[in-house]
């Protein structure tokens, strides 16, 4: 499959049924936009840093309530499919000896 259509296979609104977010992708010319939303509370997630490397579609999303974020990579697997790749990172605290 050639990088181009790979891309188009990006394009739409992708969800897990378990997860209150979804993420649209929209693809004009070569240029993609990323949009998500908490499903919840229809928070908006801040989006940056959109790259695609022909290959995936990765960007960093940002929840302005929680400052919670998360680099992502989306993968087309078939038109109605995509892997997503999520890494975060979390503070955690030393717990005192006792």
């Amino acid at each position: 499959m050639k990088n181009r259509d790979k891309a188009k296979l990006l394009a739409g609104v992708w969800h897990h049924p378990e997860v209150p977010t979804e993420v649209t992708v929209l693809l004009h010319d070569s240029n993609f936009a990323v949009s998500a939303i908490d499903t919840d509370d229809d928070e908006k997630f801040d989006i940056s840093d959109v790259e695609w490397d022909g290959e995936s579609l990765s960007f960093i999303t940002r929840m302005p309530s929680t400052g919670t974020t998360v680099k992502n990579s989306l993968t087309p697997e078939t038109e109605s499919t995509v892997n997503i790749e999520i890494s975060y990172t979390e503070k955690w605290i030393k717990k005192p000896i006792a």
